[in-house]
């Protein structure tokens, strides 16, 4: 019934989130929409194998944990385990939202295909970023789902206490982790489009997306060694509050009955960082709506005017035939893109 509803028809701005919520799931690397279902369904797969390998890895170490008689190496491990979560999920998060990198704000594209219809450029807006966040919202809950509810059913055992407790605490920390990530970077990228010139913001705009997918993939071999960090657990650094990970573990730690002053002082940081980051990108928005579509519009002529006279030039003095330049061309074009 909820399909046959969803196949239908609906208001101005519903049909219009809709429209951008899709376009969240299109990719240059599919040539049909249904090809998308395939390609999410085996990085589905892939997720699913590589938990069914932790999640043995996680019991046989927890098995072993909860037998000793001193409680200690557990209560550090499962510390280093929960931070462990929580980064990798907010690094997962930072990876998605840089890969959509080019659809955070409204694009070429969207203001030709919408040009015809009687819509203003604030219901534009604020439709591109009900669907974004619905989108990312969806992401996290996907992510985040899953660890809540296998992770502590690995722990199970003698020592475990509270262990009902650590399901919404693994979800909410991991939750808020991967939302001030992404409204975050949303901030960062709206910063960046009203202050860079119409020239130079393409330029900048995509060697910054590369420089932080390189990043965020380099970084998940630290990421995957946060567990080995146990035998620090204990120690309650001064410099933790400048750490955003260690604010959500505060969450994780006071919805599982962690008293600490330090756990209450993170979790206040936490939903701060959050509100704040939430703030920022709102307010990003709002700068950016009444001058966005002129630089929007005006950037691709004079990107491409600039950008491509030099290189057109080389290639075809080094590829004077022109079937091979063609093809070259062709190859760069693609790789560009």
């Amino acid at each position: 019934m909820f399909s046959r509803w969803f196949a239908e028809t609906h208001s101005t701005r519903f049909e219009l989130r809709r429209h951008f919520f899709r376009r969240f799931f299109e990719s240059e690397l599919v040539s049909d929409a249904n090809q998308a279902k395939v390609v999410a369904g085996g990085a589905l797969a892939i997720l699913l194998s590589l938990s069914i390998v932790f999640t043995q890895a996680y019991y046989h170490k927890y098995l072993q944990l909860n037998n000793l008689p001193d409680a200690g190496p557990y209560q550090r491990a499962a510390l280093a385990d929960m931070l462990f979560v929580i980064v990798l999920a907010m690094t997962v998060v930072a990876l998605l939202t840089t890969l959509e990198w080019p659809s955070l704000f409204p694009g070429l594209r969207d203001y030709m295909a919408l040009a015809a219809l009687p819509l203003r450029v604030s219901e534009l807006f604020i439709a591109k970023f009900t669907a974004l966040l619905a989108f990312m919202s969806l992401a996290i809950v996907a992510i985040t789902a899953l660890p809540s509810i296998v992770f502590p059913a690995v722990m199970a055992g003698d020592h475990s206490a509270h262990l009902v407790r650590q399901v919404p605490g693994i979800f909410l920390s991991c939750s808020l982790g991967g939302l001030f990530v992404f409204f975050t970077l949303v901030t960062v990228q709206g910063v960046l489009l009203n202050i860079l010139p119409v020239r130079q913001f393409p330029r900048i705009s995509l060697t910054l997306q590369g420089g932080l997918i390189g990043v965020f993939l380099c970084s998940l071999p630290l990421v995957f060694s946060i567990p080995d960090l146990y035998p620090y657990m204990e120690q309650r650094p001064a410099w933790a509050i400048w750490i955003p990970p260690m604010w959500f573990l505060g969450v994780d730690q006071q919805i599982a009955g962690n008293s600490e002053p330090l756990a209450m002082r993170l979790t206040h940081l936490a939903f701060a960082g959050v509100a704040s980051s939430a703030a920022a990108a709102i307010l990003v928005y709002l700068w950016s709506y009444r001058r966005h579509r002129t630089r929007v519009i005006e950037s691709p002529g004079i990107e491409g005017n600039s950008a491509s006279t030099w290189a057109d030039a080389a290639a075809g003095r080094l590829l004077p035939d022109l079937r091979s330049l063609a093809v070259f061309g062709f190859v760069a074009k693609s790789l560009a893109r």
